[in-house]
């Protein structure tokens, strides 16, 4: 089982001030500022609702069947917030690396995935994370993702293209098959939290 818990939602305030006294150089203050006050009102954690163990339901069922189909050893955690619902997974045989730009456990490392390579890996998992981004930010975070893993599995939509996305904080649905991410078609699109879906791409 994934150990290390959240710390208090309680904890969040100091985050904020944290990442208001250091900013990332690829996200801005605000940006950073926005991440680390969460979306916890009304929800069981800072990360959203999307995140609740009733959301994950369908992930939390077939993403260990999905690891070892691939053959992941190494998964790494693009936006891991509080290790939250995977902490309540069993992945037998798998190094689970959790990154994320307000670490909310003590875990988690702290990464700005638009400007820091992530370690060598399996497959990167980044779940309600790039949709969050603007598109510039995003295609340099692809950009780095690509470089070090042998899956991407990434939030997606299969119809929706969605080119402007250009305000931080708002949920963009986007279609990463086509341009500007150009990642082609995914080997795999699996249910997950509502209207959205997860992407699995084979990179190399």
């Amino acid at each position: 089982m994934v150990r290390g818990l959240p710390p208090s939602v309680v904890a969040v305030d100091k985050l904020a001030l944290a990442a208001d006294q250091d900013s990332s150089p690829g996200l801005t203050r605000d940006q950073v500022k926005i991440m680390a006050r969460g979306w916890g009102r009304g929800n069981e954690t800072p990360c959203g609702p999307g995140s609740a163990l009733k959301k994950t339901d369908a992930i939390r069922g077939w993403l260990p069947g999905l690891l070892q189909l691939y053959g992941i050893k190494v998964l790494v955690d693009a936006g891991a917030g509080d290790m939250g619902w995977i902490s309540t997974l069993e992945l037998p045989g798998v190094s689970y690396l959790p990154f994320d730009i307000v670490p909310r456990s003590d875990k988690v490392t702290r990464c700005d995935i638009t400007v820091e390579p992530l370690p060598e890996c399996d497959a990167i998992l980044c779940r309600h994370v790039l949709n969050h981004l603007t598109v510039e930010q995003t295609l340099a975070a692809l950009a780095l993702m690509k470089q070090v893993t042998r899956y991407l599995l990434l939030t997606t939509a299969v119809e929706t293209e969605r080119k402007d996305g250009r305000s931080f904080g708002n949920f963009c649905h986007r279609n990463y098959e086509h341009e500007p991410y150009s990642l082609g078609r995914p080997e795999q699109v699996l249910s997950d939290a509502e209207s959205t879906l997860i992407g699995v791409w084979k990179m190399k």
